[in-house]
């Protein structure tokens, strides 16, 4: 059994004391799963940090001490520069170089390439987790928070799924963005229609995301409630939202056993 907490938006500040929701959130976390026997793993779905500062990536390393070697981590635009609308490559590269690499992953993002992670419970039990860099390149503080996974990390993610490897590995794709066409052009996910499409061929149970914006409420529960839609359109039995984590004070849990998956709000 493989177990994974999910949370988003954090934005760690540079000082500890503008930080109490988020770390107790985190704390939250570690109490539940420390009792727990299954393999655990806490997944945060970008906007880790507030504006990319330095600062705020080493209150984000202070915060994942308890968590290193059971993390995945994805990039928001709040974490490539200010105001999650301006692009800076100095703190695109510190999420990779800090972050990453402070917590022990030796993987990458800047280069708009996939990060996998085979786990495994030793027990028979494997889900692939591939995270994907949804933080668009902006130009121009005009182009607000849109997102864009690219041609190239589209191209590599359909080869990763494809892998007859991981054939039998239940899968979870991870990313900042919505991963759904929306109203809301400020925020939404460029190509969102055609990472669907990947993740519907091959098969993908399970999508986790955070962001904000979008006309989607239709579609989206509040917060912390699992959306168990598009199944017949997409092939994704769950689109997990955790942008108000914080807020909410709760985390998304998804249960991995060789036959089945459960998720739940904690």
């Amino acid at each position: 059994m493989i177990r994974i907490a999910q949370v988003s938006d954090l934005h760690l500040h540079c000082r500890k004391q503008d930080n109490k929701k988020a770390l107790a959130l985190l704390e939250r976390v570690r109490q539940v799963h420390s009792s727990a026997t299954a393999s655990n793993y806490t997944l945060v779905t970008g906007d880790i940090t507030d504006d990319g500062d330095p600062a705020q990536y080493q209150q984000a390393l202070g915060a994942f001490q308890p968590f290193i070697g059971h993390l995945l981590l994805a990039p928001g635009n709040h974490d490539y520069g200010p105001l999650g609308s301006i692009y800076l490559k100095e703190s695109a590269k510190a999420f990779d170089k800090s972050l990453l690499h402070g917590v022990g992953i030796q993987q990458a993002y800047f280069n708009k390439q996939p990060v996998v992670d085979l786990l495994n419970d030793g027990t028979g039990t494997q889900v692939l987790t591939v995270g994907l860099n949804s933080v668009s390149e902006t130009v121009s503080p005009w182009d607000f928070a849109r997102g864009e996974i690219g041609e190239e990390q589209l191209s590599a993610l359909q080869t990763i799924l494809s892998n007859p490897a991981y054939a039998t590995a239940h899968k979870l794709v991870y990313l900042h963005h919505r991963p759904l066409k929306c109203n809301d052009w400020f925020v939404e996910l460029m190509d969102a229609e055609d990472l669907m499409a990947i993740l519907h061929q091959q098969g993908v149970a399970v999508v986790a995301f955070g962001h904000t914006g979008g006309n989607l409420q239709e579609r989206e529960p509040p917060q912390a409630r699992v959306v168990r839609v598009f199944v017949r359109a997409y092939g994704v039995q769950y689109l997990l939202n955790a942008n108000r984590s914080v807020e909410a004070q709760k985390f998304n849990e998804v249960v991995f056993d060789q036959q089945q998956i459960t998720v739940r709000t904690v």
